[in-house]
């Protein structure tokens, strides 16, 4: 069953607000394009340079990522877009990130209507995606469609009730972690249960 390669965590647990790119072991201090929490920035910055290998633009008031933000940045490895009040995701907001093992979406407003099927498919290297606290209340068909390496998926703090097998559909065979505390999830005899 493709259930058995996946580690779900179920657990209840706080929802931490994210870290900082800088933190996580892709990164290096000289290849960090960071954005102070109050700076109150609006879009993703056009200029980031391009060997840039992680962007932090946590913490600002960005609300929707536009097609071609990341185009440039063919190096990029980390970017974290954590609480600030993304609710729209364009058609090409990924592209152009071949590198890209990890992308941090907590605490967004991204709620069902942000995700849809094949936003994150030109992801091809993510191995880290979190979603937590964004007011999820499903999974479109699709969405993980492309992220063949994907090793970690955190979907806590939502408002997910009903997850289906097909939903998961997309995800990688091989083993996956999948976080999934503090969502009101329920099971009938159609839906998976836990």
């Amino acid at each position: 069953m493709f259930l058995s390669a996946v580690l779900i965590i179920l657990g209840l647990s706080a929802l931490l607000l994210p870290g900082t790119a800088a933190q996580t072991p892709t990164c290096s201090a000289g290849s960090v394009y960071r954005v102070n929490d109050d700076a109150r920035v609006t879009e993703v910055p056009w200029d980031i340079p391009v060997d840039t290998r992680c962007v932090d633009l946590q913490r600002n008031i960005i609300s929707r990522v536009r097609a071609g933000a990341f185009y440039t940045l063919t190096q990029c490895r980390s970017i974290n877009l954590g609480a600030n009040n993304i609710s729209v995701l364009e058609h090409g907001a990924f592209d152009g990130l071949p590198e890209l093992k990890e992308l941090d979406l907590r605490v967004n407003r991204l709620g069902s209507g942000g995700l849809w099927s094949g936003v994150f498919q030109a992801l091809t290297s993510l191995e880290h995606l979190s979603l937590e606290g964004n007011d999820l209340t499903e999974i479109p068909a699709g969405v993980f469609r492309g992220l063949r390496n994907l090793r970690s998926l955190r979907l806590s703090g939502n408002r997910i009730d009903v997850l289906m097998e097909q939903d998961l559909r997309d995800l990688p065979r091989h083993p996956l972690e999948l976080r999934l505390q503090n969502n009101p999830l329920r099971c009938n005899d159609t839906r998976l249960c836990w």
